[in-house]
């Protein structure tokens, strides 16, 4: 009995060591994504800012964006405002976790044409080199990028099929 309360206090602290060790994982992680988020704000949305806190829920990303005070939670804030961080959080996502693709579907809808600007400015400068999928109904954006191709939707008795058009 002895030595089977031995081995269970052996594994409590091999699982608390290993979770230990996962939480530092994380955190530093979620760190080095934070720092990410904040770098890639300076190309598309310059003046954000963002923090990561620790609540009841899990770990969320609070915002603050130029001339504001507080930060405030994602679901706050404008169209064109939601879009700017989702650009920031995923092109941060690419440099922390060295993706090398980005697929963007709709993803500028909501931003004005400075941000379009800014967005595909960044996008053509940095990503040069990697995939880039954008799915866009808008003519400007097509004109921007190198390799366009056309797809259209047919639908047909129930069916659906994709052609190149």
């Amino acid at each position: 009995l002895d030595q089977a309360r031995g081995e269970v206090d052996h594994i409590d602290t091999l699982l608390d060591v290993l979770d230990n060790f996962r939480q530092q994982i994380q955190n530093q992680f979620l760190a080095k994504l934070q720092q990410a988020v904040n770098r890639q704000f300076d190309t598309v949305a310059d003046g954000y800012d963002c923090q990561l806190r620790d609540t009841k829920k899990g770990f969320v990303f609070v915002f603050r964006t130029p001339g504001k005070s507080s930060y405030f939670e994602y679901d706050q804030f404008s169209k064109g405002e939601k879009v700017r961080i989702r650009k920031a959080v995923a092109f941060a996502l690419n440099e922390v976790l060295d993706v090398g693709l980005l697929i963007d579907d709709e993803g500028l809808d909501g931003l004005d044409a400075q941000g379009e600007r800014d967005v595909l400015s960044y996008v053509e400068s940095t990503w040069d080199d990697q995939t880039v999928l954008f799915v866009s109904h808008s003519d400007h954006v097509q004109d921007r990028l190198k390799h366009v191709s056309t797809l259209k939707m047919i639908k047909s008795n129930g069916q659906t099929t994709i052609q190149r058009g």
